[in-house]
């Protein structure tokens, strides 16, 4: 090879034989990735992960976190927030508790 020439990239290869991989692969976050995205400080999400709470993918020594395990632990987590069934369970509650005293 001439020491003057430049060394070229090896040549493109086909789409074809690209690895496809899991849509789950391609998107996994970091700990500090996922906080961000719940909002939370990384070690309020960190207890999470401790407490089993959100499911994880270890590699080696680092933990990622997959957007379907996110939108898991969102779901399982969604309710309708009606003050006023809270206010009325709360009456209930203490209606029930001055009848029993």
């Amino acid at each position: 090879m001439d020491p003057t020439t430049k060394p070229t990239a090896p040549p493109a290869e086909d789409a074809a034989d690209e690895i496809q991989l899991p849509e789950t692969v391609n998107r996994l976050l970091t700990r500090e990735e996922a906080a961000h995205a719940l909002r939370l400080s990384l070690r309020a999400f960190c207890r999470l992960i401790a407490a089993g709470d959100i499911e994880v993918v270890k590699i080696g020594k680092s933990l990622r976190i997959s957007q379907r395990a996110l939108h898991r632990f969102i779901e399982a987590r969604e309710t309708r927030f009606n003050p006023k069934r809270r206010a009325k369970e709360k009456k209930q509650a203490q209606e029930l508790a001055a009848a029993v005293s």
